[in-house]
C-alpha cells in the first residue's frame, strides 16, 4: 500500500474517531484535503470492508440525534441527504426508524412552550410555524396542534 493511501485511510479513520460519518462526508471531506478519487475509493473500501464505517450505523446515529434534539422527518431527511444518502434509503430509515413523529412533535412543543394550549389563534400559528422550522411535516404538526384543547 502506497503512503498516499495509508495517509487518506488514516485521515478517514481519524474523522471517524471523532463522529460517525456517511460515505457521502468521508469522500468529500477527504476530496477537500486532496486525496484523488481511486484513493479514497480504496480507503473507503477498506473501511466499510473492516466494520469501521457504516453508511447503515450513521442513520441510526444521526436518527437518535435528531430525535432528542426535536428535530422533524423533513429536516432529518435534508440532513441524510446532505451527508449523501440516497433519497431511496433515506425514506426506507425513516419508515423503519418506528418514531412517532406526532408524539415527537408534541414533546417538542412541550419543551418548548409548556403544556398549555395556545390561548389564541396568533399563538396557534406562532407554534405551527416553530414546529415547520423544526422540520414536522403539517399533518404532524395539525396533530400535534389538535391535541390541546380548542381555541375560543
Amino acid at each position: 500500500m502506497s503512503r498516499v493511501k495509508q495517509g487518506a485511510r488514516e485521515r478517514a479513520l481519524g474523522l471517524l474517531a471523532q463522529r460517525e460519518h456517511s460515505t457521502g462526508e468521508l469522500k468529500r471531506k477527504l476530496r477537500q484535503r486532496g486525496y484523488q478519487d481511486a484513493e479514497i475509493g480504496d480507503a473507503l473500501e477498506g473501511l466499510s470492508e473492516a466494520a469501521l464505517q457504516s453508511d447503515a450505523r450513521y442513520v441510526e446515529q444521526m436518527l437518535r440525534s435528531a430525535e432528542s434534539r426535536g428535530w422533524g422527518p423533513l429536516l432529518i431527511a435534508e440532513k441524510l441527504r446532505q451527508a449523501g444518502l440516497a433519497q431511496s434509503a433515506v425514506r426506507a430509515a425513516l419508515s423503519a426508524s418506528g418514531i412517532d413523529w406526532t408524539q415527537a412533535a408534541l414533546a417538542c412543543l412541550s419543551r418548548r412552550f409548556g403544556t398549555d394550549p395556545a390561548p389564541d389563534h396568533k399563538e396557534y400559528a406562532r407554534r405551527a410555524r416553530f414546529l415547520a422550522a423544526r422540520g414536522y411535516d403539517s399533518e404532524s404538526i395539525h396533530r400535534a396542534l389538535k391535541h390541546s384543547p380548542e381555541l375560543p
